[in-house]
């Protein structure tokens, strides 16, 4: 029977590529402006294996002020400083006791690190020994908070859930926005993440092996759900498009800020990324990736940006 359904998944891919043959053909007449959509070559990346102590890192985000990186990882209630150009640890601080944190942003001289369970730590960057500020939304533990990225545009905080809320079915996630003015977190999501936006751009830019192949889970109709958990957010600081990264399906996804379209999925190389979980960029639009380790060794990987859109 597994032969069975493999052959009428890839039936079922095959209809679904024929519908989108034309939309295909005029996408690859436009290859340059999906390249300025997306200012990055993979190719050029470079992997910096990080410490033991961070093979589980779980969060990212890069200080402006000092030029350095900060990352957290999913046990300890530490803030490691490390070296952007080489991943190397250059100092740790204890800011909270032991827990499952997953995210970390900067802002205006000010830490944000982000618990699963949705509380949010807030202090003061460089000082760690002044008592910590709770921020306490409205989102339920249930929904498994990751993502946690600054918005300039909005002066907020985003929120990634790795689980689907309230707000909608299995086949979409959410990322929720907290207004640092008015100190609340929004009622509706600020982006949804639907999994047949997802299904028709794949449809739309890739093959039908390609298809078959890089996104198996995502495309099944066996799957009642969206295979995809939202571990990282960043807003690129020159198009502010909000990028999202996924350790489930291993994907990055780039959605246009106005219009919250998906304008970009990738898939990323297993091989590099074993657990992608933190994505930060520097103010000149590198990009910054880190991935827990499982076999190999955590890592930090570095994309020169190339040509930013216009």
């Amino acid at each position: 029977m597994i032969w069975f359904r493999y052959l009428l998944f890839s039936v079922l891919v095959v209809l679904m590529f024929s519908s989108c043959k034309v939309g295909r053909v005029a996408l690859q007449e436009e290859s340059s402006k999906e390249k300025s959509v997306f200012p990055y070559n993979f190719s050029q990346l470079e992997a910096y294996p990080l410490s033991t102590e961070l093979q589980e890192v779980s969060g990212l985000t890069y200080d402006t002020e000092r030029h350095v990186l900060l990352a957290v990882q999913d046990e300890k209630g530490l803030v490691y400083e490390l070296d952007k150009n080489n991943g190397s640890v250059l100092s740790k601080n204890k800011f909270h006791k032991d827990g499952d944190y997953e995210g970390i942003t900067t802002q205006n001289g000010h830490i944000y690190i982000l618990k699963s369970s949705g509380t949010i730590y807030e202090l003061m960057d460089g000082n760690f020994d002044k008592k910590l500020n709770k921020i306490k939304g409205n989102l339920k533990k249930e929904y498994d908070l990751e993502g946690l990225t600054y918005d300039p545009v909005s002066n907020g905080l985003l929120v990634s859930c790795k689980e689907h809320t309230d707000h909608e079915d299995g086949n979409s996630r959410c990322v929720f926005r907290f207004d640092m003015d008015t100190k609340e977190m929004s009622d509706k999501p600020f982006l949804v993440i639907k999994r047949e936006e997802l299904k028709n751009y794949i449809a739309s830019h890739y093959s039908e092996e390609e298809a078959i192949d890089k996104f198996r889970k995502i495309m099944n109709p066996d799957l009642n759900y969206l295979h995809l958990g939202p571990s990282g957010l960043a807003i690129h600081p020159f198009t502010e498009d909000i990028y999202v990264l996924s350790s489930k399906s291993k994907c990055l996804l780039v959605y246009n800020r106005e219009s919250k379209a998906l304008v970009y999925l990738r898939k990323l190389d297993k091989k590099i990324f074993e657990q992608p979980e933190g994505i930060c960029f520097d103010p000149l639009g590198n990009l910054y990736i880190s991935s827990e380790g499982k076999e190999n060794p955590a890592q930090l990987v570095f994309i020169p940006i190339s040509k930013v859109r216009s």
